[in-house]
């Protein structure tokens, strides 16, 4: 009896412990949401706790939030204002916001571990999207992100805001405010050309600080071209100019300060074509046929080349390790190269490569190199991505993973890139290409263009109809990118001054905010500002 009367007593104690454990967790999550609740009250509550909410309320920002609350009663931003971060991950974002306040607005900002000294409060919301933010000034300054890259976008806002305060002695006073914004569109790039203008690590630096006030979040870097390559490929970096090219420490230097900013480096290899330092430094492994013969097209009949890509690739992706995109270029390509090469006959011969018309056999084999690239890329966890030179057409059907950056509409025409099922960035060559020659886009222009629509000047391109041609409005179209091709630095900064923050306008928000009258305003009040921090040196 007793024997059962333990048992009994047994099962009674562990019900117990089961119900009081029960009992616990469910008065901790109840806390734990009382206290997300309570973090969030800036933002679930009523607008009239701000104080009086100004009809028609606007800030001074670029580009445009997707909803602005501006309210008549002030807050203070002040030498000696705490920022407290509830991670480390946020703490790039914070120590470059403490930099540039006191730069551009002589505001010295400090840092704390105690949320209950903090002035300027960064928390995270794991329910926010990458770029999304939420930001309230009431007495304190309260920010909601996901992560660094949404702590980085809420700062610019307050930096931006900071320009239409009212400045007194180490202090300025800002209207109370709720900003709830995320963009439309995921990516928002610029190019520069590294292999036919060289360009300073701290000259990058400084479009990078570019990139964070104006909320661009993609930074493509050409690296390689017809004369020079600039990326240290271990293989080339004995054949590489001294004075144009960059170390590894540089790169990995310039990647950790964009990722500190928000900003992405896209990596560019360009191959098969533009390849004149590999066919110089090695003409024994890239060379079809006579190098006389082959202008800048590399062999694509050699496992030696394509073994030595792979390679490349595992270098870009050491030091480029945030980058979702690895960019092999193929554009302005030779097929009659391929077409003509014993070698890469021969390889075709081996994997039933076959095409039918002129030069359609060098058409496939650039098909098949681009299959088999974009394979090696995915299998380094990178997305392929390529211009749009490729031919619409052909029997090898194009990897639909590789993401086409479409500009010349020409052989490729953005309604046929949807229609076949890939994403594509727009990068028109009107409005979203500079060369050193010909007409560019005004800043009126680019505010007028939307990123369904591509126009070019060239007469050739179907493009240059009146109008351009457009597609309907879909996910496939993921952003847009502006192209400095060719050009020097100082030709860059002039063009891209007013450009930039101009087309990011038009894709954070794909609905125009007012007229252009009034987004000039805007721009004009934050232009000072802008230039102060990415201390430009021409």
């Amino acid at each position: 009896m007793k024997k059962t009367s333990s048992a009994k007593d047994t099962g009674f104690r562990l019900k117990l412990s089961l119900l009081i454990f029960l009992l616990v967790i469910a008065i901790a999550a109840g806390l734990c949401a009382c206290s997300k609740k309570g973090d969030n009250k800036m933002f679930d509550s009523e607008a009239s706790e701000f104080g009086t909410l100004i009809e028609g309320g606007k800030i001074i920002c670029i580009p445009t939030p997707l909803k602005v609350e501006v309210f008549s009663e002030t807050s203070e931003i002040k030498d000696g204002d705490k920022i407290f971060i509830d991670t480390d991950n946020y703490s790039k974002a914070a120590e470059n916001f403490i930099s540039y306040v006191e730069e551009a607005f002589g505001i010295k900002l400090e840092t704390c571990t105690d949320k209950k000294e903090g002035n300027i409060i960064v928390l995270t919301d794991n329910n926010l999207e990458t770029e999304e933010y939420k930001l309230a000034i009431k007495d304190t300054v309260n920010i909601r992100v996901s992560c660094q890259d949404g702590a980085n976008r809420a700062f610019a806002t307050i930096l931006e805001y900071l320009t239409e305060a009212q400045k007194g002695e180490n202090v300025y006073t800002v209207k109370n405010l709720r900003v709830f914004d995320k963009p439309d569109k995921e990516y928002r790039g610029v190019m520069l050309d590294t292999a036919r203008s060289f360009i300073s690590v701290e000259r990058i630096k400084e479009m990078i600080r570019n990139c964070y006030l104006n909320k661009i979040n993609y930074l493509h870097i050409h690296f390689s071209d017809t004369v020079y390559f600039t990326f240290p490929w271990s293989l080339m970096e004995e054949h590489m100019v001294d004075g144009w090219k960059y170390t590894k420490e540089e790169l990995e230097d310039l990647e950790a300060y964009a990722d500190g900013h928000g900003v992405t480096i896209v990596p560019e290899i360009d191959i098969p074509s533009h390849q004149g330092p590999l066919l110089e430094a090695f003409p024994e492994i890239f060379t079809s046929c006579e190098l006389e013969q082959t202008r800048h097209e590399i062999c694509l009949g050699k496992e030696e080349v394509y073994e030595k890509i792979n390679g490349l690739i595992d270098e870009l992706c050491a030091i480029f390790k945030r980058t979702p995109y690895i960019h092999f270029g193929c554009d302005e390509v030779g097929y009659d190269v391929w077409e003509n090469c014993p070698t890469c006959k021969e390889y075709r011969d081996a994997h039933g490569i076959y095409g039918i018309g002129n030069n359609a056999n060098g058409v496939e084999h650039l098909r098949h190199f681009m299959n088999r690239v974009a394979e090696m890329i995915k299998n380094h966890g990178k997305t392929p991505a390529l211009w749009e030179s490729f031919m619409k057409s052909g029997i090898i059907e194009v990897d639909k993973d590789i993401v086409v950056y479409a500009y010349q509409s020409y052989f490729n025409l953005a309604p046929d890139l949807v229609a076949g099922g890939y994403k594509i960035i727009n990068c028109a060559t009107t409005p979203m290409y500079y060369v050193p020659y010909g007409k560019i886009a005004t800043q009126e222009e680019i505010y007028d263009w939307n990123v369904y629509n591509w126009k070019c000047a060239w007469e050739g391109s179907p493009a240059s109809v009146e109008g351009g041609i457009s597609v309907e409005p879909t996910d496939q179209v993921i952003g847009t990118q502006v192209c400095c091709w060719e050009t020097q630095y100082y030709q860059v900064y002039v063009r891209l001054a007013q450009r930039l923050p101009t087309m990011c306008e038009r894709v954070w928000r794909l609905e125009k905010q007012g007229t252009y009258d009034e987004y000039v305003v805007r721009y004009e009040a934050l232009e000072d500002m802008i230039e102060t921090i990415c201390n430009y040196d021409i």
